[in-house]
């Protein structure tokens, strides 16, 4: 499946990190949601982002380990074949997700937005999101910069998709902290 199409119809939802155990199981970072969104999902695309290669499977079973999830997949049942899934991101079909409540947004909805403080100084561009313990990040790529602000309702004042901005306002000092 080629990029376009690939970004167009399905989302990334998840990172491989690691192998879990001898059996076979997969470690997986998800980037929303937890274990009871992915047990709704019929399947998934397992992509490699370094090849671009992709494989459709069907959803095995989830199961929680603190803020990862471990994945069995019928064909990955041994060790050095999870291994190899190392890097690896699950992608589900867009119309799978559910709804988020007003103020949320998924991680494609946010990339490659412009961001813009109140006062109307552009930052750069989402570039990524990082995810900490408390709450997401994120990263904002500028000129010759880089900015980090928390993803929380504190900070986002506005998300305009006919414009493709974010308008935040960061607490004081967060700026400098990156200059």
């Amino acid at each position: 499946m080629k990029d376009q199409e690939l970004s167009e119809s399905y989302v990334a939802v998840a990172t491989v990190i690691k192998a879990h155990g001898i059996r076979g199981e997969i470690k997986v970072q998800p980037y929303f949601g937890g274990l009871d969104e992915f047990n709704r999902y019929p399947d998934f695309l397992l992509v490699d982002p370094a090849s671009g290669t992709s494989r459709l499977v069907q959803a095995g079973r989830f199961r929680a380990q603190n803020r990862l999830l471990l994945l069995e997949l019928d064909w990955v049942t041994d060790r050095d074949a999870a291994e190899q899934c190392r890097g690896w991101e699950l992608w589900v079909k867009k119309e799978y997700l559910p709804a988020l409540p007003e103020g949320q947004w998924y991680r494609h909805e946010l990339e490659g937005l412009r961001v813009v403080t109140i006062e109307g100084r552009d930052l750069g561009v989402v570039s990524d999101l990082i995810f900490s313990g408390a709450h997401e990040i994120l990263v904002i790529t500028g000129t010759g910069r880089e900015y980090l602000i928390p993803l929380v309702s504190e900070f986002i004042v506005a998300k305009d998709d006919v414009s493709r901005t974010l308008t935040v306002s960061p607490a004081p000092g967060l700026l400098e902290i990156n200059e």
